[in-house]
């Protein structure tokens, strides 16, 4: 039942998609979740004092990473600290996003700190 949760990560439709992603965390050992709400990640993986906090933008690929999901990733730490119950107070935090685009808007450049950007096909085969 797992093996086929996992293999939900190649669908196109992002709920299914979000929900392989947080199966998969926790199948590698990770406390993961999944935020409903606007703004929260998509989703969270901790362990120890590490947190990887995810975006996962699904697009055509065609249209760049926009300014507000830049913002988004940017505010998953201060989400996650305020949400997520007995969390390490000396986390630190790394910030994807992980979608198939392979720009960012010109403007979304200037404001993101310390974002990693994961393609989400490469996600999908490290998954599998």
């Amino acid at each position: 039942m797992l093996g086929e949760r996992i293999r939900e990560i190649r669908k196109t439709d992002s709920k299914r998609f979000e929900r392989a992603h947080v199966d998969l965390s926790r199948l590698l050992g990770y406390t993961a979740d999944n935020s409903e709400n606007d703004g929260g990640p998509d989703p969270w993986w901790i362990v120890g004092d590490f947190c990887l906090a995810a975006e996962d933008y699904k697009t055509d690929g065609k249209n760049p990473i926009s300014l507000h999901k830049e913002r988004q990733v940017n505010d998953h730490p201060t989400w996650i600290t305020r949400m997520v119950p007995q969390l390490s107070k000396n986390i630190d935090f790394v910030r994807v996003i992980i979608s198939p685009s392979t720009s960012v808007e010109r403007v979304a450049v200037a404001i993101s700190r310390d974002v990693t950007y994961w393609n989400q096909e490469q996600f999908v085969n490290w998954a599998q």
